[in-house]
């Protein structure tokens, strides 16, 4: 009995039945929405540091202690951004889509044993209302390709129901293998069946599932409704504010729904040794989705060819596979004793080489010397990175040190050295210096000279032009400015003789340059 009939029931001795139905729904309703907000946050949170140091650099660390606020950052800024609607947009569709989207997958935690006897309802077709239900936010997508009256948003949504509806069969045939095994549809009857993990028992559904579900969930490398090349930001192009806020809040929320999945399906759910059951819930949830950054982090995005040719010519027939082994090893030997799993261990990699050898690269045969190499040391480089330090510098308290002759960002004049000769302004090619002259006894006088910084392109054209040296670019690299009229200096603020010219155009100034610098200094060097 999970804890919202035993709610149910104690609140029958006191209050009318349908308060009694009501309440408790009602309740657990709101502790869903409170979990998985938490969990969306912290994943988010997660995501951001740990794909930075997948990339050697920090990540967020500017909001809060170890950039901790990041999400609430982000949350708040999106909350106040303008809700924008296309004019010819179907505004009844549009609104209603990323509710749709999100709305769906709160219902799968409902019947998610978080421990034992920690389930809000346990179902006996739990996994079998888990899989309808998931299928409801297809409808949501194509709501908002469609509604949004976008040609872009249109094709990303089409890719996006083509690709659920293609990675759902494979998915839903790699679920069958484990109720064989568990002869039950109710998640807690699955979880208690697991005296061995499943993901051993069933190796082959175990990567089938976690790779249809990774591309049922549109995570990289399947995310081709965001193939930014191609189709913009995907289905949801024409969202902004709160209703894109619901788009990606429910991508985290599907790989949180993703993990706790995977973790009851195939990892045992709650069981193990030592700590309490609901914490090696949620430690096992947090281990599948670091895979899943793992993978983001490594692999390439596939093409959309590649995309649906690996569900249907690859996943499907193993899934098929798959699902006739275990059904032949469940007449054989009803009970699946434990040495099943080297067999099946076995068996996996076999079907996985041998298929692939279906599908080689053009001009190419199958290595099985090298099979799955290059995949292998891809995850390993990456995974070394998250132990190293960091070559990005935190700006502005750190700074590299640029190339000796780079030419700088900041135009210095000297005006006694200048003939008001206006070679400089002939030779911008984008026409941003303005200069006006007058007649003196020695010559020609500066009166007015103009530079606007907002476009210039920094080629150095006009420190090579001036033929007595009155311009050069000094050895300051950063200009910027919140206003575009600041960008626009007079001749007063080019005046500056205590600064030092960049050895673009002194080439014999180089040795008094600092050495550049690639990299951020070693921690111990700071």
């Amino acid at each position: 009995m999970g804890i919202l009939e035993q709610f149910q029931h104690w609140l029958l001795n006191y209050w009318p039945s349908w308060a009694a139905y009501l309440v408790p729904a009602l309740v657990a309703f709101v502790i869903i929405i409170i979990i998985v907000l938490v969990v969306a946050l912290a994943f988010i949170y997660i995501e951001r540091r740990v794909i930075g140091r997948f990339q050697i650099r920090p990540g967020p660390n500017r909001a809060g202690p170890l950039g901790i606020l990041q999400p609430v950052a982000d949350a708040i800024k999106v909350l106040i951004k303008e809700d924008i609607v296309p004019v010819r947009a179907d505004r009844w569709v549009h609104f209603w889509a990323p509710i749709i989207v999100f709305s769906p997958v709160l219902m799968i935690f409902a019947v998610i044993p978080w421990g034992q006897g920690v389930i809000f309802a346990d179902l006996n077709i739990g996994i079998l209302y888990v899989i309808a239900i998931s299928s409801v936010s297809a409808i949501g997508v194509f709501m908002a390709g469609w509604g949004s009256n976008n040609k872009f948003s249109l094709v990303a949504a089409m890719r996006t129901i083509a690709q659920m509806i293609s990675y759902e069969i494979p998915l839903v045939l790699s679920i069958v293998g484990v109720l064989i095994i568990a002869g039950s549809l109710s998640m807690v009857s699955i979880v208690e069946a697991q005296d061995i993990p499943f993901f051993l028992l069933q190796p082959l559904g175990f990567l089938i599932f976690f790779l249809a579900a990774t591309a049922e969930i549109n995570r990289s490398p399947f995310d081709l409704l965001e193939a930014e090349s191609e189709i913009v930001a995907g289905y949801h192009t024409e969202y902004s504010g709160m209703k894109f806020a619901l788009f990606f809040l429910g991508e985290y929320t599907h790989a949180f729904a993703l993990s706790a999945i995977v973790t009851t399906l195939f990892l045992g759910g709650w069981g193990w040794a030592l700590l309490p059951g609901p914490l090696w819930f949620f430690i096992k949830v947090l281990m599948v989705f670091g895979l899943l950054l793992w993978m983001r982090s490594t692999l390439p995005r596939l093409r959309v060819d590649q995309l649906m040719g690996f569900a249907w010519k690859f996943l499907f027939p193993l899934a098929l596979i798959n699902l006739f082994v275990t059904a032949a090893e469940a007449i054989i030997w009803p009970g699946f004793p434990w040495w099943l799993m080297f067999v099946n261990i076995a068996i996996a990699a076999m079907l996985i080489v041998l298929w692939s050898g279906f599908f080689p690269v053009p001009g190419e045969g199958v290595s099985f010397r090298r099979y799955g190499r290059g995949i292998a040391k891809g995850m390993a480089v990456t995974f070394r990175h998250l132990f190293r330090h960091p070559i990005t510098v935190q700006y502005p308290e750190q700074k590299l040190t640029p190339a000796r002759r780079f030419r700088g960002n900041e135009l210095v004049w000297d005006e006694k050295k200048c003939n008001g000769c206006r070679a400089c302004a002939r030779a911008c090619p984008v026409s941003i210096i303005d200069i006006e002259t007058r007649k003196a006894d020695k010559g020609l006088v500066v009166e007015r000279l103009e530079v606007d910084f907002g476009r210039c392109m920094f080629c150095g054209l006009c420190v090579e032009a001036c033929p007595v040296k009155a311009l050069f670019m000094s050895r300051d690299y950063e200009k910027a400015s919140y206003r575009r009229e600041a960008l626009v200096m007079n001749k007063e603020q080019f005046i500056a003789a205590e600064k030092r010219p960049s050895a673009y155009a002194y080439p014999d100034l180089e040795a008094e340059m600092p050495p550049q610098t690639l990299l951020a200094p070693p921690k111990e060097a700071r």
